[in-house]
């Protein structure tokens, strides 16, 4: 389905502002949007707000309304597909937001969004293909993760090519392609992403301490996009090993992302030997406390879901950020 978004777009200024009482529900606060005459900022926001809110339920209702509407041919029908096609794109675009202020990545994060299909991943393909001029194009990196979830699968050999052709061109921005490397992997496409790891490995053999530092750096983060989180914990407890023994500057996230991706690999011992770590940084004099983390990412992250339900987690946390609480003991290792 090709929807020409930026069409959608053009409605969005011409809403007038007004502030609407609360809606109880989301289905409430939709039915407003559609209702109102004229349509307001006001409104459309506070539906967008309401489903997000309620989730996937909220979202598959716009979904069928959406359905209903498009499959009838009346006018008052149109003008309804045309409000949630524009309610779409700001709920698509704050849902994107949320998950970037949430400081979590991973994948499925934007799995949700698959009950808005095939509305939303035509919005994005479009966004990030066919950028129209409403929409920042340095912002196109930040939807890539999203069509990952939205296309888990190939999408068609046309998207692929132009996925390829923007991922090969020298002229689009980096963090854009190597996102792009490492989706077209995951679409069955690894030509690109074989070459960059064959350059990250050649770079790992440099004369250069700190250039094989960072190549083994990007090489994990290259495992992690690819979704080999066996591999990328190991490259990840290489590079802070390196980064020790060079005494580069240590950040307490290095340490977290060996945690989480050895905790995705299943190996629980491990996770905590590099949480521990982490935690053992974070309460140090050696940081600046702008690279501390958030307590609210250890309490939420998903990927520390194999761990994050023991007494021997929930210490290493309440230590990171209670500092004159003392820091646990690890347990002594378990006889082979």
């Amino acid at each position: 389905m090709r929807v020409r978004w930026s069409t959608v777009a053009l409605l969005l200024p011409c809403l007038q502002a007004q502030e609407p009482e609360p809606a109880a529900d989301a289905r409430t606060a939709v039915r407003r949007w559609l209702e109102a005459r004229p349509a307001t900022e006001a409104l459309r926001d506070a539906a967008v707000r309401s489903v997000l809110a309620e989730g996937r339920t909220a979202l598959d209702h716009v979904a069928g309304l959406l359905r209903q509407h498009e499959e009838d041919e009346g006018s008052s029908a149109r003008v309804k597909s045309q409000a949630l096609r524009a309610l779409v794109v700001q709920v698509a675009l704050a849902f994107v937001q949320r998950a970037e202020d949430s400081g979590m990545f991973f994948a499925g994060q934007y799995g949700d969004l698959a009950a808005l299909q095939p509305w939303v991943g035509s919005l994005f393909l479009n966004l990030v293909f066919d950028t129209p001029e409403w929409y920042p194009n340095d912002r196109r990196t930040r939807l890539v993760p999203a069509l990952r979830d939205l296309f888990p699968t190939s999408p068609g050999r046309d998207v692929v090519a132009v996925a390829r052709d923007v991922a090969d061109d020298e002229l689009e921005p980096d963090d854009l392609r190597r996102a792009l490397v490492w989706t077209l992997a995951q679409w069955d496409d690894r030509e690109l992403a074989d070459a960059r790891l064959a350059l990250l490995r050649e770079r790992m053999a440099s004369e250069f301490d700190e250039e094989r530092r960072l190549a083994q750096g990007e090489l994990a983060w290259a495992y992690y996009a690819m979704r080999d989180y066996a591999a990328a914990a190991r490259a990840q407890r290489a590079y802070v090993r390196q980064t020790e023994e060079l005494n580069a500057a240590r950040l307490p996230v290095d340490y977290y992302n060996a945690a989480c991706w050895s905790a995705l690999a299943g190996d629980r011992e491990v996770a905590f030997q590099e949480l521990e770590l982490c935690v053992r940084l974070m309460r140090s004099r050696q940081v600046d406390p702008s690279v501390r983390l958030k307590r609210d990412l250890f309490e939420r992250d998903p990927e520390m879901a194999l761990i994050r339900d023991t007494k021997r987690y929930r210490a290493l946390v309440d230590a990171a950020f209670d500092l004159a609480r003392e820091l646990p003991e690890p347990p002594p290792p378990r006889r082979r």
